[in-house]
C-alpha cells in the first residue's frame, strides 16, 4: 500500500478549508475523497498546526453550523476564542487550553489532599479537634488523611494515656502551647 507524506504546508492548507466549508465541501473543491481531507486535518491536529477542536460536532460547548456559509466553531473558523465561554482558557501561539496547575488542582491528589489540610486549619484559626473531627472538617478519606498526615505534624499534639489520642491545632504557636501544656 502506498502511503503518501503530508507536509506542513498542505495539511494546514486543507485544514483551513475545512474549517471553512466543511470535509464534503473541501474534498470537492480540493478533489480529494472525505478520506483524505480528515486524513491531513488530522494531521495538521496532530502536528500542532491548528487546535483540536476543529472540525469536532461541539466546540466550546456549543454545535457547529449546519450551512457552508454560516460560521463554524474552532481555531480557523468564525469563533474568537477571546469571546469563548470559557474564560480560564488560555490561547498561546498554537496552543489553546489550560494551564497545567488546573490539572493538578483538580485531580492530582499530592496537590488535592495537602490543599484541604491546610484549608481546614486555616478553619480551624486559634482552635483545635480531635483527630476524627478534624479528618471531617477536612473532608478526607481516612485513607488520604492517614496517607498525607505526616506533612502536618507541626499541628498535631499526642495526648497520652491509656488510650492516646491526636488532637490538631489551627496555628503552630497553639501546637507547641498545647505540647507544654500535656508535658508538664
Amino acid at each position: 500500500m502506498f502511503q503518501q507524506t503530508i507536509t506542513n504546508e498542505e495539511a494546514l492548507k486543507v485544514a483551513k478549508l475545512y474549517a471553512a466549508v466543511g470535509a464534503s465541501e473541501a474534498a470537492r473543491q480540493l478533489g480529494m475523497t472525505r478520506n483524505q481531507v480528515n486524513n491531513r486535518v488530522d494531521a495538521a491536529k496532530v502536528r500542532g498546526l491548528i487546535g483540536l477542536n476543529v472540525g469536532s460536532p461541539v466546540a466550546f460547548g456549543g454545535r457547529q453550523a449546519k450551512t457552508p456559509d454560516a460560521p463554524r466553531s474552532g481555531v480557523l473558523g468564525g469563533t474568537d476564542l477571546s469571546s469563548a465561554p470559557h474564560d480560564d482558557i488560555a490561547v498561546t501561539g498554537k496552543t489553546v487550553g489550560r494551564p497545567l496547575g488546573d490539572f493538578r488542582a483538580a485531580h492530582d491528589k499530592d496537590t488535592i489532599v495537602p490543599a484541604k489540610f491546610r484549608e481546614a486549619l486555616k478553619k480551624l484559626g486559634g482552635g483545635w479537634l480531635y483527630d476524627e473531627e478534624f479528618r471531617k472538617l477536612a473532608g478526607l478519606s481516612t485513607a488520604d488523611f492517614a496517607r498525607y498526615r505526616d506533612q502536618f505534624l507541626d499541628h498535631v499534639v499526642i495526648v497520652k494515656g491509656a488510650q492516646p489520642k491526636k488532637a490538631w491545632a489551627g496555628t503552630k504557636d497553639l501546637a507547641a502551647k498545647m505540647r507544654a501544656m500535656v508535658e508538664a
